[in-house]
C-alpha cells in the first residue's frame, strides 16, 4: 500500500532538514509512535500504533535512515515490525524529499 502526503512547515529548510532527520525529536509528532532505545549504528527501535479504518495494529520494531542526500534534501526511511500480539509483521520504505515553497518548506513523503 502506497500513502503519499505533504505539508508546509513556515521554516527554512536546513532546519526542517535537521529536524525531520533527528528520528527522536520527530516520533513525538507521530500519533502512536515511541522511541524505546537506538543502537550505535543509528538504528532506533520503539513501538508504533496505526489505525486504518476500524482496524488497529501495534508494533514492536525498528527505524534507520537508509539514505539521505543533503543536496536534495531527500531522506529515505527503512521500517520493520513485528505485531504485539504475533499474528505478523510489516515493512515499510518511507522517502521524505523537501523543498523551498514561498518562504516556506513543503515536506512531501511517500511510504510504501
Amino acid at each position: 500500500m502506497k500513502l503519499e502526503q505533504s505539508f508546509d512547515v513556515a521554516a527554512p529548510i536546513d532546519v526542517v532538514w535537521r529536524a525531520l532527520n533527528d528520528l527522536e525529536r520527530v516520533a513525538p509528532c507521530l500519533p502512536g509512535a515511541t522511541i524505546t532505545g537506538h543502537d550505535e549504528d543509528g538504528t532506533y527501535h520503539g513501538d508504533f500504533t496505526v489505525k486504518l479504518g476500524p482496524t488497529t495494529a501495534a508494533y514492536r520494531g525498528t527505524i534507520r535512515i537508509a539514505d539521505s542526500d543533503e543536496a536534495t534534501h531527500t531522506a529515505t526511511l527503512a521500517a520493520k515490525g513485528t505485531d504485539r500480539r504475533g499474528q505478523g509483521g510489516a515493512s515499510a520504505t518511507i522517502v521524505n524529499s523537501l523543498s523551498e515553497q514561498d518562504g516556506a518548506t513543503r515536506v512531501q513523503s511517500v511510504t510504501d
